[in-house]
């Protein structure tokens, strides 16, 4: 019976990932030997096309080019020698502010800087590309960037939104809900934890944490998914301590 193997990772915030904790993602991608990665929305930072006071009727190219060079150096960091079959880009509300500004100010649009292009995700082997607020599935547990902030954001996604098992990113800390259906049937919830800097000033709403998700899926659908927390670098997983 052959069980599929994913991770997945959330909120690099690129240029304010954590370069501290891409060796650590690299080296447990390389031994673990994924069937499939997602990255779950916010690679980018995008500051640059944010309305936080930051916004000017100018392409702010500038800023923009230094997103993508840091996420770009980390993308090739992630994928170098491994052969992963099934990759999965899913946009956050960080990428979206950048569809957003050129539908503002359609005439500074070029194709040549849209993420999809400058990341060149085709070429490098994503096979799925997810707007933002839609989900990819496997199996039976959805995978989507996530839209809901505060304490209770997985619980409200879960009973509210999705009402169905699915990971989020968006709120950088790792959490996990459960519920059921008018079937009586278990649903979970999970939020993975960011890559980015815990001082990353988006970030600083609190209890905020690195981590990622690992999962198996059944020829059936069924899944388990393992929520982990990292500290310090370091994490636990199958019995082995992986720094």
């Amino acid at each position: 019976m052959k069980i599929k193997k994913g991770v997945v990772f959330s909120d690099f915030h690129c240029p304010y990932q954590d370069k501290k904790i891409i060796p650590l993602y690299d080296s447990f991608l390389k031994e673990f030997k994924p069937d499939e990665l997602v990255l779950n929305g916010d690679f980018l930072n995008y500051a640059a096309y944010s309305r936080h006071g930051k916004r000017k009727n100018e392409v702010p190219d500038e800023r923009i080019a230094q997103d993508h060079i840091e996420a770009i150096i980390t993308l090739d960091k992630l994928l170098h020698n491994k052969k992963i079959k099934n990759l999965v880009w899913i946009d956050g509300n960080h990428e979206i502010m950048q569809d957003d500004y050129f539908m503002e100010f359609p005439d500074f649009f070029d194709r040549s800087v849209h993420r999809y292009e400058k990341m060149q995700l085709k070429k490098r082997g994503f096979k799925h590309i997810i707007p933002y607020k839609k989900a990819y599935k496997s199996g039976k547990l959805f995978f989507t960037h996530g839209t809901r902030s505060g304490v209770n954001a997985v619980r409200q996604a879960l009973v509210t939104d999705y009402k169905a098992n699915f990971v989020m990113g968006h709120i950088h800390r790792s959490d996990t809900a459960t519920s059921k259906n008018i079937e009586d049937n278990i649903m979970q919830g999970y939020s993975t934890g960011c890559s980015c800097k815990l001082d990353f000033r988006y970030s600083m709403s609190g209890g905020q944490n690195h981590g990622l998700g690992v999962y198996y899926v059944l020829p059936n659908g069924n899944f388990q998914f393992y929520n982990i927390v990292i500290i310090d670098y370091k994490f636990m997983f199958e019995g082995q301590l992986w720094k």
